[in-house]
């Protein structure tokens, strides 16, 4: 009977350790899983701050080209409108009467 009790002892101390050690692993994988839970939700922050700095900075970019694309279309205009008052101009400055070529001023 001292053979059975210490039997007995020593598998519920086996027993007692073996969900000891698997409490501890488990205390010990749930801190594990928390650093890499807090650790990604960072990463994630990160993430996100980059992407609202690149939406920011394409709508900046898409204003400035934008602009650019208003000013090329005034310049072309008045280039355009140059080049036919510049030939209005030309042409009223030099006429000719009766084959007579007259300068007007």
């Amino acid at each position: 009977m001292l053979k059975t009790d210490f039997l007995l002892a020593f598998h519920e101390l086996e027993d007692a350790r073996s969900v000891e050690v698997c409490l501890l692993f488990g205390v010990q994988f749930r801190r594990k899983m928390q650093a890499r839970i807090n650790e990604l939700e960072s990463a994630a922050e990160q993430a996100k701050g980059k992407a609202a700095k690149l939406d920011k900075d394409k709508s900046r970019l898409t204003m400035e080209i934008k602009d650019v694309s208003i000013q090329l279309d005034e310049v072309s205009l008045a280039a355009v409108d140059g080049a036919a008052l510049s030939n209005v101009a030309s042409s009223r400055h030099h006429q000719s009467v009766d084959g007579v070529h007259l300068q007007l001023t």
